[in-house]
């Protein structure tokens, strides 16, 4: 599948990443690499069967209980304030 470079501008708008042209020209043809291995792995076809078994999983009943208490959940939080996890900001810049 040919990925175009306005494809690629694209894709890096939403992950919030910056190419020159030379990068979007290569990321297209890496992206474009990528999704024809994709398509030679779905062709390859096969059995729907795994490869390996698989063991059922045992689930324990979900039964309402106690939560913890927030001294005790803030105790192991590397960072916890007024009941909750204080965590660095991401969106948004700086």
């Amino acid at each position: 599948m040919k990925i175009s470079t306005h494809e690629v501008r694209r894709v890096a708008t939403l992950a919030c990443l910056e190419f020159d042209e030379a990068g979007e020209a290569r990321m297209a043809g890496e992206m474009s690499r990528i999704l024809d291995y994709v398509d030679e792995i779905r062709d390859a076809g096969g059995n729907d069967e795994p490869a390996l078994p698989v063991a059922p999983v045992r689930l324990r009943e979900d039964e309402p209980a106690e939560s913890l208490p927030a001294e005790a959940v803030g105790n192991a939080a590397p960072r916890f304030a007024r009941g909750h996890f204080v965590v660095p900001k991401v969106i948004g810049g700086e």
